[in-house]
Order: C-alpha cells, then sequence, then structure tokens
C-alpha cells in the first residue's frame, strides 16, 4: 500500500500486518481488527479467513468458533448462522436451504430429507418418504393413493400406470377384476348387460352386433323362436308373425298375405294354403266363408261360384254345370232334373219342349214325338196319330 499520509500509512500497515501475523501465528480460524495489536478466535455464526471476518450468508452455518469457512446447511436441515435443525415430519429441504419447506401432493423426502417430486405410476406413503411402483390394477399420479380405476375402465396389466382404459363396448371383464387383460369379447347372438356379463338374446330378438349393449325384438313379418340368434327368421308364408317369437299358421279358412294379419276366405273362393284365397273353378262352388274346398255343382242344379240352385221343372243339368238347359221338345224327364234321367218320347206321343211326353191327341197327328200337326179338312186323326186318315165317304171331318 502507499499513501501520502504517513499516519494512514501506518495504521493499515499494522492491521495488515496483523492479520497475517493472526493467521501465521494463531493460524486459521483468527481475525484482527484495524489497529488492533492481537489475534481475536472466530466467533460461531462467522468464518475467519485470511485474518478477516464474516457472518456465514443463508445457507451456510457455523456452530463452533475458530472456524476458516462456513458448513453448507444439509439437505432436510434448516440453518440459522450458528445451527443446523433436522426438519420435521412432513417437511424437506434441499442442501443449501435455510429453511424447512412442507410436502406438495407429490414430493417426498429420503431418510435425509432429500427432496425428491414422485412421478405418474407410482405413489406416495402417508409420511412422503418413500415412492413406490403403482401396482397392476391400480392406477397413481404420484400423490399417496394408489387409486382403483373407476366403473367400465381397466388397468393396463403392466404396473407403473397413471391411467385406466375404458372398457370397449364390445368387451366384458371378470367380475372382481380390473385388469385390462382379464377382458373378454361377446359372441355373435349376445349382447353386453353390462361390464361383467355377456347375456345370451332371448327367443323373439336378435342381437347381430355384440357392441350393441341391448337385444332387438324382431319385426313384424319375421320371428326367433331359438336363443343366441343373430338375425330373425322370415315368417313361413301362411302364418303370422306380429313381431317377436310369434310364428301361428292362419286359421283354417283364413289366409294371411301380409304376415300380420288374417282375412276371412269369402265365399265364391277357398284357401287351401293359409297364405292366398283361390276363385272357386267352372262348375264348383263355395257358400261358406272359409271354404278349404270347393264343392262340384250336382247335376240338377245351376251353380255360381258362391251359390247353387235347383233346376225348375223341365229343366236338366249334368254335374259340374253352371246353368239349367230345357228339355227339348220330343223328349221328357219324367219329374227329374237330371239331364241322365232324359228320355225321347216315341212314335205317336209327343211333347212341347220343357214337357212331358204323351199320346199325341185326337184331331191332331205327331209325324215325330217333337212335331203336332192339326188334321188338315176332309181328314181326321185318332189320338197317337202319326198321319191323319181320309175321312171317309157319308162323313164329315
Amino acid at each position: 500500500f502507499f499513501f501520502n499520509d504517513t499516519a494512514t500509512t501506518e495504521i493499515y500497515t499494522q492491521a495488515f500486518v496483523g492479520s497475517v501475523r493472526c493467521v501465521q501465528e494463531t493460524g486459521p480460524g483468527t481475525f484482527s481488527t484495524l489497529g488492533q495489536g492481537s489475534c481475536s478466535n472466530c466467533a460461531s455464526g462467522s468464518m475467519c479467513t485470511a485474518g478477516a471476518t464474516a457472518t456465514c450468508g443463508t445457507g451456510l452455518y457455523q456452530t463452533a468458533g475458530t472456524q476458516e469457512y462456513c458448513s453448507t446447511c444439509p439437505a432436510g436441515s434448516s440453518c440459522t448462522t450458528t445451527a443446523a435443525s433436522t426438519c420435521g415430519s412432513g417437511l424437506y429441504s434441499d442442501a443449501h436451504a435455510s429453511s424447512c419447506t412442507s410436502f406438495g401432493s407429490t414430493d417426498y423426502a429420503t431418510g435425509v430429507q432429500i427432496h425428491r417430486t414422485c412421478p405418474n405410476g407410482y405413489y406416495l406413503d402417508s409420511g412422503h418418504t418413500t415412492c413406490t411402483v403403482c401396482a397392476a390394477g391400480k392406477y397413481c399420479v404420484g400423490t399417496t393413493t394408489a387409486a382403483t380405476c373407476p366403473s367400465n375402465t381397466v388397468s393396463p396389466p403392466a404396473s407403473s400406470s397413471s391411467s385406466c382404459i375404458t372398457i370397449p363396448t364390445s368387451l366384458i371383464i371378470q367380475s372382481g377384476q380390473n385388469l385390462a387383460s382379464t377382458m373378454s369379447v361377446c359372441l355373435g347372438g349376445t349382447y353386453r348387460a353390462d361390464i361383467n356379463t355377456c347375456t345370451n338374446c332371448p327367443s323373439g330378438s336378435y342381437c347381430p352386433d355384440p357392441t350393441i349393449n341391448s337385444m332387438t325384438t324382431c319385426p313384424a313379418g319375421s320371428y326367433t323362436s331359438a336363443t343366441q340368434k343373430m338375425f330373425c327368421t322370415m315368417c313361413t308364408q301362411g302364418n303370422l308373425c306380429t313381431g317377436g317369437s310369434s310364428n301361428t299358421a292362419a286359421t283354417s279358412g283364413y289366409y294371411s298375405s301380409n304376415f300380420q294379419t288374417q282375412a276371412q276366405c269369402t265365399a265364391g273362393n277357398y284357401c287351401p294354403y293359409n297364405h292366398i284365397q283361390f276363385a272357386c273353378p267352372y262348375g264348383t262352388y263355395s257358400t261358406s266363408n272359409t271354404a278349404t274346398t270347393c264343392t262340384d255343382c250336382p247335376a240338377g242344379s245351376s251353380c255360381t261360384s258362391s251359390t247353387i240352385t235347383a233346376c225348375s221343372s223341365g229343366y236338366s243339368s249334368a254335374a259340374r254345370q253352371t246353368s239349367c238347359n230345357q228339355s227339348p221338345a220330343g223328349t221328357s224327364l219324367a219329374g227329374s232334373l237330371l239331364y241322365s234321367a232324359l228320355v225321347a218320347c216315341t212314335l205317336g206321343q209327343y211333347s212341347a219342349a220343357g214337357s212331358t211326353c204323351g199320346a199325341c191327341p185326337a184331331g191332331s197327328y205327331c209325324p215325330t214325338p217333337d212335331t203336332q200337326i192339326t188334321s188338315p179338312t176332309g181328314f181326321f186323326a185318332a189320338a197317337s196319330s202319326t198321319f191323319p186318315s181320309m175321312c171317309p165317304m157319308g162323313y164329315s171331318c
């Protein structure tokens, strides 16, 4: 040092020399102040280096005197300049900290209170001293809870899980389990009633897609009579299928064309197959509204498809005819209505159309049974005559 002022130079020189002397003569941990003629021991809470003294700074401490340097406040402690105290339960500090801090939800400390953050996939003990890997079937986000997956979710089969997986709608999981490895698929013809159960589709319903968590009732015109069906069966022709498991044959004499309702077979028609009505064919009839067959029109009757009428007197018909025919002149039915009973009149007989055979009347002659001619003047004809006779002389005719 160089000073113009001789007195000042002397003072600083004495102090400098005194400090160097403290180090040289008494060793580290002592100091002297300006103008002090002797060395002093460094006090606790201070450090003395090169004969000078200074108070320990933040995060530093010194418990004993005569120390050259301050010590760093250790992790897990709070420090004043003169002492280090261990952090209490639920508190931590990092090295060089002067005070302890309360644990956050994911913080923990080792036995010496070194601060750590517990990561996702791990969980803390209640004392925040240990970070443990999350077990399979749980999910952990670094807090003190290893939580069970909520409803409709599962944990991945491996450990260290920080989240749960939503169970797909097509899968179920064994009751009491929450691991993804225990999931299984529902089969066709079943539906997922809940996350633990695949239920067979009941009769009357179909389940084509196990990802749909419900059954569907078969619509009208179809049915299922068994369980665990993926599709409905088309209604049998002539049957009634109003939906579900219904598959009932139409009532005899009725028919169903839409699989849902049945109609009565009307007169003039017949219903042999329950799904359609047919018109009665020529020469047959049905008068019933529930006929399954048509009846042949009998001889002696006339028939429409829905009516039957007996032939009038002098008329006849053969079987399966739709109308009656008048018996021709020269023939006779002899009171019958059957065409098979029709006979020709004999010579000397006569019948008009629709009448019976009788003797050709006197005064007429009948050359054929279907012809009656009045005898001309000068002639006469007895009953049953086929030719007229000339009036004899002496007679008038």
